[in-house]
């Protein structure tokens, strides 16, 4: 006689179907006993057993008196839910919506397991065609969109759940500008947006008056650093303005005022 084992139930209070797993179970031909936890079952009762533990089951044919010698069986029920939950942000910045400046398609996600301890297996559908069996894995979408990402969990008993969440990538640049800057002063020693995302740049400054005092189309500029033809200028307001084109293509323009500080 031969039976798979163990016998997995993976819901909590959940009966198990231990003929199910008996090879060529015959109830009309065959007496089947199985014992263990106090129990003594026969034939179709060990379709229904809720306990979990060791037991050990006989055969005999029905003619006969005596059993078989037995055979070890171990029913393993669930006793507690698995649980299952997973995180995600941009590495190193934890930014996953909106709230947090948007997430880009460059953006490299971080995903983070946070699911039962007994979790032994991970399978993480990306939504995008992308897989990975890493517990913690990260992922690069490359392009903007809405993304059902998928974690399937299992244990050590074959039991497992499932997860999903919704990951969206709206962002295609990112465009900081600065209120002010101190010619000269280290890191805010120049008027410089910050960007990220963007293939072209043109930043113009001009005076209160409109007229063009700086012009640069290098994405690599280093920015202003208060002087025309070699000369600080005085503090005061100045007019930016920022053109420029995504990755994607999408036409970025951008205006406002900034103070030079001395």
């Amino acid at each position: 006689m031969e039976v798979g084992s163990p016998v997995v139930g993976c819901l909590t209070g959940q009966v198990v179907d231990i003929t199910s797993q008996i090879s060529g179970y015959d109830p009309i031909t065959y007496d089947y006993q199985l014992t263990g936890n106090g129990l003594i079952l026969m034939d179709d009762e060990l379709m229904s057993v809720s306990q979990s533990g060791l037991y050990e089951l006989k055969v005999k044919l029905k003619s006969l008196d005596c059993y078989s010698e037995p055979v070890a069986v171990e029913v393993y029920i669930q006793e507690t839910e698995l649980l299952i939950d997973f995180d995600f942000g941009v590495q190193g910045t934890g930014v996953k919506d909106e709230a947090g400046g948007g997430v880009f398609p460059s953006d490299i996600i971080q995903f983070t397991d946070l699911s039962d301890d007994r979790a032994i297996k991970w399978e993480w559908d990306f939504g995008d065609g992308s897989f990975s069996q890493d517990k913690n894995p990260v992922h690069v979408f490359g392009k903007k969109g809405d993304f059902n990402v998928s974690l399937v969990i299992t244990d050590e008993y074959g039991c497992q759940q499932t997860i999903s969440k919704a990951v969206s990538i709206t962002r295609s640049y990112r465009l900081m500008i600065p209120t002010g800057f101190t010619p000269g002063e280290g890191e805010n020693g120049t008027f410089l947006p910050k960007q990220k995302g963007l293939v072209s740049l043109e930043l113009l400054i001009f005076n209160i008056w409109g007229e063009m005092i700086f012009r640069t189309e290098d994405l690599e500029t280093e920015g202003w650093d208060g002087t025309l033809n070699g000369k600080l200028l005085d503090a005061g307001l100045f007019v930016y303005r920022v053109n420029g084109v995504t990755t994607e293509g999408e036409k970025v323009k951008e205006s406002g005022k900034f103070r030079l500080i001395r």
